[in-house]
């Protein structure tokens, strides 16, 4: 185990998981709406809708993939996050925020693009 760390530090470590876990089950929800619950009729798949502009609204399966691929990538970075936290590492809970912050920004530059 590191250095003890003081109450200030593990009630951010929980404020980072509980923010991490909300993309991750927005993101596993979402893949398992459109295709395991069936709701994939109520989204406006296609060119036209209010998303149209968006690549990955383009199908059911690549909207699947994508918001599969963000709920797992998430996921692993709550777990990396866990072990960091257990482990009393200041350098990897860091690299889990930047890593966090990378991925928010990712997911925001993906929505943005446009339908080819």
């Amino acid at each position: 185990m590191g250095k003890r760390w003081p109450l200030s530090r593990w009630v951010s470590v929980v404020a980072f998981i509980l923010i991490c876990s909300f993309f991750a089950l927005v993101g596993v929800s979402e893949a398992l709406a459109v295709t395991w619950f069936g709701k994939a009729g109520a989204y406006p798949f296609g060119s036209e809708g209010p998303s149209a502009d968006t690549w990955y609204y383009a199908s059911v399966e690549e909207y699947f993939w994508v918001m599969c691929i963000s709920g797992v990538l998430w996921t692993l970075l709550i777990v990396a996050t866990l072990i960091a936290a257990l482990k009393r590492s200041d350098s990897v809970l860091l690299t889990c925020v930047g890593v966090a912050a990378a991925l928010f920004l990712v997911e925001m530059i993906n929505a943005s693009i446009p339908q080819y």
